[in-house]
């Protein structure tokens, strides 16, 4: 199966991204519209969560809407806080695993685990665990972590991210130490082959030094090297193979230039879960990667309590990613782009350039992820 092959069920019709009048003709790139899903297995929600959280392209033999999880890490509020207020905001019941680490079995948004964000975590209570757990509400953050869901239960997740915010938890930017992420674990179209690892894969690539232009990381996650940039060599790679990469090709791009899970979208876990032979021959030995056939989506920030920021705003910025992904007159338009203006010797100009170009042959979509961020979101 092909990436071109997967489609919603209702067949994406053919539309037209035109870009404003420049001098000579400008390039009109064919894109398929944002698909609609009707099965029953996926039934439709009201119209404002459908525009809040669009859904994400199926395999035509997929019987299931693809699902989603997320990780979002935060300080201000003790473990046992965060799992008793996520949990009332998802009519579940939280129980303890330790004095740092709580679970709730069965929610509206299904399972959650909470915990203490730090390998040091106490495993038993007592004097050091509290002092622990004190030093976490300003410096190790907590995390609440979903096991993927259907898309449509997103709007829940949200409900849960605000009673956190309205109990007093805080994102980044809130504290100088703070550096906290909301991590996506969304679920491969095709988990079997994973054929829509390339195109995705070289979609962010493209799109990552616009998005992260386009709404600036906090200062203190730019600086450490938990959602590091693609190496400007492997999107070089990349931009070069084109839309019609295959997966031996992506798989070895991604082997010879990819050391870490550090970077904004962790491709590894999905290279792991559909092709584990080459995995083990560029990562041998390797343990600390759990197969997964999901994207690892680590770039946005936590922000909790910056008005207009919400899961809805993340949420949106990654369809972008899937939909240009699924248009590849637009994907090699980018990548010659990429080549023209990008890579290890552009300069501060030739990048203005490039942001430019992507905005414009973008086009209407661009409004996915809004110059400004998520403060401008409504």
């Amino acid at each position: 199966m092909s990436f071109i092959d997967i489609a919603p069920a209702d067949k994406a019709t053919e539309g037209r991204v035109p870009g404003p009048a420049t001098a000579g003709a400008a390039r009109a790139i064919p894109r398929s519209t944002v698909p609609t899903e009707t099965s029953a297995a996926a039934p439709r929600t009201c119209l404002t969560e459908s525009l809040a959280y669009p859904p994400l392209p199926q395999a035509p033999s997929a019987i299931n809407t693809r699902r989603v999880g997320i990780e979002i890490e935060f300080g201000g509020l003790s473990p046992e806080e965060a799992a008793r207020c996520a949990a009332a905001a998802v009519h579940g019941s939280a129980a303890p695993l330790g004095p740092a680490e709580w679970h709730v079995p069965n929610s509206d948004c299904g399972a959650l685990d909470i915990y203490l964000d730090t390998k040091f975590r106490p495993q038993s209570a007592g004097f050091l665990a509290d002092a622990v757990i004190s030093l976490g509400r300003s410096v190790i953050p907590v995390e609440v972590v979903t096991e993927p869901r259907p898309q449509a239960d997103l709007p829940v997740m949200e409900s849960m991210l605000s009673a956190l915010t309205a109990r007093g938890a805080k994102g980044s930017g809130d504290g100088l130490a703070w550096s906290f992420g909301l991590h996506l674990n969304v679920e491969l179209a095709d988990p079997k082959s994973g054929a829509d690892l390339p195109p995705v894969a070289l979609a962010f690539a493209l799109l990552e030094p616009w998005l992260r232009a386009r709404d600036p990381m906090d200062f203190s996650r730019r600086i450490l090297p938990f959602a590091s940039t693609f190496p400007d060599g492997f999107v070089d790679e990349m931009a070069h193979a084109g839309p019609e990469m295959d997966m031996d090709t992506f798989v070895g791009i991604v082997g010879r230039h990819i050391a870490s899970r550090n970077h904004g979208l962790d491709l590894l876990p999905a290279i792991a879960a559909v092709r584990p032979d080459e995995f083990q021959h560029y990562y041998p030995g390797n343990t600390t990667v759990k197969p997964r056939p999901a994207f690892h989506y680590r770039m946005p920030d936590s922000r909790l309590g910056t008005p207009g920021w919400s899961l809805a705003y993340e949420w949106r910025r990654w369809v972008l990613i899937e939909r240009v992904a699924r248009a590849p007159h637009l994907l090699a338009t980018l990548c010659e782009v990429w080549e023209d203006y990008m890579g290890f010797d552009a300069s501060r100009e030739d990048a203005l350039i490039y942001h430019s170009e992507v905005t414009r042959l973008l086009g209407a979509q661009a409004m996915l992820a809004p110059a400004g961020g998520g403060t401008r979101v409504v």
